[in-house]
């Protein structure tokens, strides 16, 4: 519940809106407005579902190459001379 004081209704309608958003009401809404097929939902979650694998392994394959370069580096670097004994 959203009190309105001194007749400042901005800042009461700001506030009113961030709790909605706050809780999720504002997108039940929106969601519930419409039927979504079962089918339809399901191949829409099943396509954020690979677009996310997708970048998961480009991010993992980034690492990879890194890690490649990183150790290609290293051994370019002249090597320390050791002393005779």
């Amino acid at each position: 519940m959203i009190e309105v004081k001194a007749g400042d209704i901005d800042k009461a309608l700001l506030l009113f809106r961030r709790e909605v958003q706050k809780e999720g009401t504002h997108q039940q809404i929106k969601r519930r407005e419409t039927f979504v097929k079962p089918s339809t939902r399901r191949r829409a979650k099943q396509r954020v579902a690979r677009l996310r694998r997708l970048k998961t392994e480009a991010t993992r394959e980034r690492q990879r190459e890194a890690m490649v370069e990183l150790r290609r580096v290293q051994t370019k670097r002249p090597m320390r001379r050791r002393e005779k004994q």
